[in-house]
């Protein structure tokens, strides 16, 4: 198939997704990547296809396949993100922490974005007092969303709180 319109690539682009999709369920788990590669190779890589791919792997339980998968984004930042989603999804916070702390260092564009993960993460590990001190950078750094923050920031410490009195 060679598609050529843009409508022939979005119905070709949705073929494509649908047999994987009627693979994964019927469990033919070896030709689901084989599929979602049929469509990056006639239409190109894109970071929806491996997106999808990831999905795939994670509901498998499969989360060093989809950490792989989300590693070939395009948008090596926004791939990095999921990475470090997944860790966070599996319990595995320091991996989390340490991709988290790439981003914020790489993407200065999104550093907000991915200091908010942080603390998000550092909440999740039942680490507050490292959530608090990110939530207190994005009150000084993030003028347009202080009260934001300072939520954040007051629900942490009354967990710290409430923590460390048991």
């Amino acid at each position: 198939p060679n598609p050529q319109s843009d409508a022939d690539k979005a119905a070709y682009r949705l073929i494509g997704y649908g047999i994987a999709e009627v693979l994964a369920l019927g469990r033919v788990d070896d030709k689901v990547a084989d599929a979602y590669a049929a469509v990056d190779k006639t239409l190109g890589a894109s970071d929806e296809t491996l997106g999808r791919l990831a999905a795939f792997y994670k509901s498998r339980m499969k989360f060093d396949e989809a950490r792989g998968t989300y590693r070939r984004y395009a948008d090596k930042f926004e791939g990095q993100g999921l990475v470090a989603a997944s860790y966070r999804e599996q319990g595995q916070y320091d991996g989390a922490v340490d991709a988290y702390r790439q981003l914020v260092a790489q993407d200065a564009a999104r550093a907000v974005r991915w200091k908010s993960e942080l603390a998000t993460t550092y909440r999740q590990a039942k680490k507050y007092a490292e959530a608090v001190a990110v939530y207190a950078e994005l009150i000084a750094e993030d003028s347009a969303n202080q009260n934001r923050w300072r939520w954040e920031l007051a629900t942490d410490r009354k967990s710290t709180r409430l923590n460390s009195s048991h």
